[in-house]
């Protein structure tokens, strides 16, 4: 990836008047939040799911005392602690085992499938998924499966499991018409669904929603830096507070910091299902 600068030079210098105008405007209103009916609630037979979609995002401007948008795992599926890589950074888990520390992660001897609905998606759409989804599985070891194009929503609600099996990641450009959480400051969004089977919970599938027409404005780079925020979500890591990791709910960098590749790596590396 490009070094940083660019967009995110220009991004810095607009923030102090954007950030003075968004304050105005969301004086006396209400913070929205995904409504419940987003989350998936069904019980596919032998397998329970426990929890589904942590939806987490990336924002452009940022409110330190404001709550960040998602839902926390329910029952024994915690959220992780914050983990100090040995080389310096810092990074968190979405959830783990029960009574554990170790992960919940993506099966990493099965390719993550993956299908595009790219009805707002940029000019270079194809590039900068290409770009993230290569740097994802330079982090982790994952691999991800491209099997084709999809005119269903993200967050819309779907059931994990179809006739052939889990249902492929989904990966959307949408805009704020379509999903109202795109109408303030958020510009991305992801996670995945959580099953339990024989005692052990696993991601299966997962949603990325994407802000198509503003990401356009912002340029490939910042795009692809907010594409990689949210697959990092979807295979496992949480928001930190150090603005040197990508994982910061704001960022100021387009790189993985040394927090997210620790994170990523272990991602990675559980054992096979």
């Amino acid at each position: 990836m490009a070094p940083v600068g660019g967009p995110f030079e220009d991004m810095r210098r607009r923030r102090r008047v954007d950030r003075m105008l968004r304050e105005m405007e969301r004086i006396g209103r209400p913070r929205r939040r995904i409504p419940s009916s987003t989350m998936w609630q069904t019980v596919v037979p032998g397998v329970l799911v426990v929890v589904l979609l942590s939806v987490f995002g990336f924002r452009l401007w940022h409110d330190p005392n404001a709550n960040i948008v998602g839902y926390t795992s329910p029952g024994e599926v915690g959220e992780g602690e914050l983990q100090y890589a040995a080389g310096g950074g810092t990074y968190r888990f979405m959830a783990t085992q029960d009574g554990s520390d170790e992960p919940v992660a993506y099966d990493p001897c099965t390719p993550i499938q993956v299908m595009v609905n790219a009805r707002t998606a940029p000019a270079d759409a194809d590039a900068i998924l290409s770009t993230a989804l290569a740097n994802v599985t330079d982090a982790t070891g994952l691999q991800f499966e491209l099997v084709g194009g999809s005119d269903e929503v993200p967050y819309a609600g779907t059931d994990v499991e179809t006739a052939d099996g889990w249902r492929p990641l989904l990966i959307g450009w949408t805009d704020a018409n379509e999903m109202s959480e795109f109408d303030g400051e958020v510009v991305g969004l992801g996670g995945s669904a959580i099953v339990e089977i024989d005692g052990r919970h696993w991601y299966v599938t997962g949603d990325v929603a994407l802000d198509g027409p503003r990401l356009a404005e912002l340029g490939t780079e910042v795009t692809v830096a907010v594409l990689q925020h949210e697959l990092a979500h979807v295979v496992g890591l949480h928001h930190v507070d150090d603005e040197h990791e990508l994982m910061h709910p704001v960022q100021t960098t387009a790189r993985w910091g040394r927090g997210d590749l620790a994170g990523l790596e272990q991602l990675g590396a559980v054992e096979c299902a």
